[in-house]
Parts: C-alpha cells; structure tokens; sequence
C-alpha cells in the first residue's frame, strides 16, 4: 500500500487496537467487545494488510510512532492527546 494513501479503519479496528496498546490478548480482547476470538483475529488481519505489518509487536510500533500513546497506568489510550 502507497504511503500516499488514506487508509481508513473501522469502529472495531480501532476497538481492537486500542485493547492491544493497552496490552489486552485476543482472549481478552474477544470477552471485551464480545466476540469471537476468530473475529478479533480477522480484524487483526485486516489490520496487518492495511499497516503492511506482520505481527501484532509490528502493528504496536506502527501505531505508537504515529501518534498514538497510552498513559503509565495503561488505561486510556490517545492519539495526539486526544483520548480515544
């Protein structure tokens, strides 16, 4: 995907991101947004094609370095400071 392109994610995309910069596992994830443990999957999937990333330590590094950060006591994640 051209770095040039606008990408746009989905609600549950960004649900999903949002647990994992906070640390949450599939498993946790899946009882979070109550949903399949296949599910989350998928959306990590689509999550990889629309990062070019091939692991989740790879999509983590991809959101955080552009402009996403989760606070010390990992409960809130921003993007710019602006909470999520």
């Amino acid at each position: 995907m051209s770095t040039t392109e606008e990408v746009h994610y989905t609600h549950r995309e960004m649900e999903v991101i949002k647990l994992l910069l906070l640390s949450k596992n599939r498993k946790t994830i899946g009882g979070i947004l109550i949903m399949a443990t296949g599910t989350v999957d998928n959306h990590i999937k689509h999550l990889f094609l629309k990062t070019n990333c091939h692991s989740i330590e790879e999509l983590l590094v991809f959101f955080f370095s552009h402009g996403f950060a989760v606070n010390r006591e990992r409960t809130e994640v921003t993007f710019y400071g602006v909470s999520i």
